[in-house]
């Protein structure tokens, strides 16, 4: 093989970096080369997953998928945004050299479960949640585990806070099929958490015109969650 090289100069600025990551048998090449696109930047740059798919040709599952890899392996957490209003304002993200295992989840809370000092009070535990009038067209009471329920819960609670309304009615049968596709995700190792950010992005991508219902959603379960859904 042979590697032709141009002078490093300040005309030609090169870039120092820990091999660790080029080196991780964990992550696909995609995801390396982002991490060595991170490393280049400034410390103080600004990340947005809008302006990389913007100024590169991959698309946005590609990214977002790449993303996932960076935080699933230890370099690169991100802490969800939201205004003194509750609103969705995006990640502040972290990068780090070689793997860091100790630091946030890709949610925003530490590995032992409690808020993050940086995220605190931006969001109200799942807990916390208001249930006051929400229509029980999806009765949380036939969804057998907590998980499930947390997740149809935070669903329904995110069509009031983003659309101003309640579900729209379903049928039986897609209910029946609602119930089942979140056992499936609850199955594959989804947590609450990480449904709840893909909801999140969801409504913030939502079109005017498009009513909320759970069933797109879930239809999407390979853009959100790499999952398809039976």
């Amino acid at each position: 093989m042979s590697i032709i090289r141009v002078n490093k100069s300040k005309e030609n600025p090169y870039l120092i970096m820990n091999k660790t990551g080029l080196n991780d048998i964990n992550m696909t090449l995609k995801a390396k080369g982002l991490l060595t696109y991170f490393l280049s930047l400034p410390d103080d740059w600004q990340i947005y997953e809008d302006e990389l798919i913007k100024h590169h040709k991959d698309g946005k599952d590609s990214i977002k998928s790449a993303i996932k890899e960076l935080v699933s392996n230890g370099y690169m957490t991100r802490v969800r945004q939201r205004d003194k209003n509750g609103m969705w304002r995006g990640y502040e993200y972290t990068i780090y050299e070689t793997p860091n295992h100790n630091g946030l989840s890709n949610n925003g809370l530490t590995n032992v479960g409690k808020s993050a000092s940086t995220n605190k009070e931006l969001k109200p535990s799942i807990k916390e949640l208001s249930t006051k009038n929400i229509l029980h067209v999806l009765s949380e009471s036939e969804y057998e585990s907590d998980t499930s329920k947390t997740f149809l819960k935070y669903y329904k609670q995110a069509i009031i806070n983003n659309k101003g309304k309640e579900h729209c009615k379903v049928s039986e049968n897609n209910q029946a099929r609602i119930q089942a596709n979140l056992k499936q995700l609850e199955d594959e190792g989804i947590t609450a958490e990480r449904w709840i950010d893909e909801v999140d992005i969801h409504f913030r991508d939502l079109k005017a015109n498009n009513n909320g219902s759970i069933i797109p959603f879930l239809k999407a379960s390979m853009r959100y969650f790499d999952i398809n859904l039976d």
